[in-house]
């Protein structure tokens, strides 16, 4: 067998990583009464951006658990409807045994979705956008 050559293995160089000081610059604005109206507006529009994704991403769950349990109930019926049809005579020679059926109609009260799910979901980033409201109303122009 050949011996393979083998080389050897040299010591890799530590590298020092060195925290720079954040320097602090304050710069006087003459009418800073806008920019920090524009600033907040900006936060504002962030946190309402965030919170709909928030909805969605929940939405996209609920979504999938619900389609998760129709699959479910419908591999059911389907194993209830073969049964049936096995069970079934083949012919009938009773003419009498046809009823009509009344299928009642049932009232549906019917709410917005977005109510209750927005209530549960973003409670901390409702709290956000009210308090940066408040400081935009206090602004005042």
């Amino acid at each position: 067998m050949v011996k393979r050559k083998t080389r050897k293995k040299t010591p890799k160089k530590k590298v020092k990583v060195e925290k720079e000081d954040d320097e602090v610059t304050y710069i006087r604005l003459e009418n800073p009464l806008p920019l920090r109206r524009d600033i907040l507006e900006t936060a504002i529009d962030s946190a309402e951006i965030l919170q709909d994704w928030e909805n969605y991403k929940n939405l996209r769950v609920k979504k999938i658990e619900v389609y998760k349990k129709l699959v479910f109930v419908m591999q059911k019926i389907e194993k209830e409807v073969s049964i049936l049809k096995k069970n079934l005579p083949k012919k009938s020679n009773v003419k009498g045994l046809e009823k009509e059926h009344i299928v009642k109609e049932k009232k549906v009260i019917k709410q917005e979705p977005g109510e209750t799910e927005k209530k549960e979901f973003n409670t901390e980033l409702d709290r956000e956008i009210s308090g940066i409201r408040s400081k935009l109303d206090n602004l005042k122009l």
